[in-house]
């Protein structure tokens, strides 16, 4: 058995046991006969139950426990909030028990559509190496635009994925504090054998707690921004907040008024932009600006 499909097994074994909240191993055995990673069509035997129970808590580090409901003995999540505060392992099995699901609705393949998100092949995956390694790496990098190129070699501190792409966070010679890179603009990228270690102060997340986005540079002063945003777009933002900061300050009939604590990048003035006329910058004025000069700009593409 391959590693992929071995993962999706212990993926698919956690899962089901999460979402049963309770189940016995018969249950568990029946419910493997029907899934699609299943190519023999048996059940699951108690050493291999047991091997798998093993192989959970090794790779996710959660436990199955289980307990005694009158006369049949239940196997349960014994702390569902530890996997929930794993936020890595909980979006891998997240996503490859999204898989399982479609995996085994295949006369469905044609009703579910999904956005395809670009992996980053060899690239991510040598990045992965370098951080787990502890080693800089070396590429060529290209601007989009143009066709010059530069040459880069730095630390991978962390690795960051939006809108579609996956972006690297990394220390060079050139910078006094770490830099972003996106994946799909680097060439020819190898490990070299100049090590690093993290600073032990860093935290990716805290790099970009008030960034929407990728664009973390300190150029842009942290402020708070308030916007006012009408109909029912309104409900879209609160059922999905566009940044952590969010606060709605302010309610009335048709229209809300949204406070943020961020960055004011390119990344969050395109978001303000992708809402059209249903979301207005109040404040500061100068973002107020901002995007006002861009939308006189794109009305007079439309002028004739």
């Amino acid at each position: 058995m391959s590693k992929v499909v071995s993962i999706q097994k212990y993926v698919w074994f956690l899962d089901t046991i999460r979402r049963a909240r309770h189940i016995t191993l018969e249950e568990i055995s029946e419910e493997w006969r029907n899934c699609s990673l299943n190519t023999t069509g048996e059940g699951i035997p108690r050493t291999t139950f047991n091997r798998m129970r093993d192989k959970v808590l090794e790779e996710f580090g959660v436990l199955i426990a289980c307990k005694k409901i009158g006369s049949q003995w239940y196997y349960y999540i014994d702390d569902e909030g530890e996997l929930e505060a794993g936020h890595l392992q909980q979006w891998l099995m997240d996503t490859l028990s999204i898989g399982n699901l479609l995996s085994s609705s295949k006369k469905l393949h044609n009703r579910i559509l999904l956005d395809e998100i670009p992996v980053g092949g060899k690239i991510l995956s040598e990045l992965i190496k370098a951080m787990e390694k502890g080693v800089c790496v070396y590429f060529e990098y290209r601007h989009f635009g143009t066709d010059n190129k530069k040459n880069v070699q730095g630390a991978p501190y962390c690795l960051k994925a939006f809108r579609r792409r996956w972006y690297v966070v990394m220390l060079t010679p050139d910078h006094a504090e770490p830099a972003v890179y996106s994946l799909d603009r680097i060439l020819r990228l190898s490990l070299t054998k100049t090590t690093f270690t993290l600073p032990e102060d860093f935290d990716g997340k805290a790099f970009f707690k008030d960034s929407f986005g990728v664009f973390a540079s300190k150029e842009f002063r942290t402020q708070f921004i308030t916007i006012k945003v009408q109909g029912m777009q309104r409900d879209y933002i609160r059922s999905l907040p566009l940044h952590h900061s969010q606060e709605e300050i302010e309610q009335h009939e048709d229209w809300s008024i949204f406070r943020y604590f961020l960055r004011p990048t390119f990344d969050f003035r395109q978001e303000i932009l992708s809402h059209g006329a249903s979301m207005e910058v109040l404040k500061p004025l100068s973002f107020r600006e901002e995007i006002r000069n861009e939308v006189k700009r794109q009305a007079k593409n439309y002028e004739s």
